[in-house]
């Protein structure tokens, strides 16, 4: 049950690691200063996930923690825009039930906690969705426009 977490963790990892790509390296529009925030406790979400696979319940804990701030800080910065703070609790989802799923997984482990297959089976594939609906959004809102799939080719002489 350990590999559903990992999983989880790698696939949220490569989605922001190409969203930074995209955000920082190859920018479309300038960042404001709460998108760097949110950009770095993302990343710090990720690394967290990454460092419970040694240290499950830590790095767990602080996914969770990365994930809730995620989302308390992108609501206050989209006061007014409905739209844009649902985006955020998406985007906070899988970090939180990723660390959760850590966390879960290593009371089990110790023997402290009683959770069926089933469940952590359904959680991971819930994660899964999330990150897979959040790329969607994202892609959709603009971050696919930075680089372009198909360019005219010029007319010559013009």
């Amino acid at each position: 049950m350990q590999w559903f977490a990992r999983l989880c963790s790698v696939i949220l990892t490569l989605v922001w690691l190409a969203m930074t790509y995209f955000a920082v390296i190859v920018p479309e529009d300038p960042m404001a200063a709460h998108g760097w925030i949110l950009l770095a406790l993302t990343l710090l979400g990720c690394a967290a996930l990454l460092a419970a696979w040694r240290l499950p319940r830590m790095g767990g804990g602080i996914a969770i923690a990365a994930g809730i701030a995620y989302a308390l800080i992108n609501w206050r910065a989209s006061l007014g825009s409905g739209p844009l703070a649902a985006l955020g609790l998406l985007i906070a989802g899988p970090f939180i039930l990723s660390g959760l799923l850590f966390v879960v997984i290593d009371r089990m482990r110790a023997g402290a906690l009683r959770v069926s297959r089933p469940v952590v089976v359904s959680l991971s594939v819930l994660v899964v969705i999330l990150v897979l609906a959040m790329l969607s959004l994202l892609l959709v809102l603009g971050v696919g426009n930075v680089v372009p799939l198909y360019t005219p080719p010029a007319k010559p002489g013009g």
